[in-house]
């Protein structure tokens, strides 16, 4: 358990976007065509919002609107709600 949070803390300090102090509006900040936050589901395209049985979410933080040592940088994040092993 120990190491699985060292881990989650060096993620944390590498990707100054996980630090953002700011409310990630899907707005593009930077000029770059890509907004700070863009959501997604299973098939790539927008989420099912009004979906009670999605169990699945992923979003996309851009992170050349943080200064970074990492140069400009995506990360793509999958949330997974769901007990059953996905196919």
């Amino acid at each position: 358990m120990v190491d699985f949070w060292r881990k989650v803390i060096a993620l944390n300090r590498k990707y100054p976007v996980l630090q953002s102090r700011k409310f990630f509006d899907g707005v593009d900040g930077n000029g770059n065509g890509i907004p700070d936050i863009s959501w997604f589901g299973t098939d790539g395209c927008s989420p099912e919002w009004n979906n009670s049985e999605a169990r699945t979410l992923c979003y996309m933080l851009d992170g050349s609107e943080e200064q970074s040592s990492a140069g400009d940088y995506q990360l793509f994040i999958i949330l997974n709600a769901n007990y059953q092993m996905q196919a």
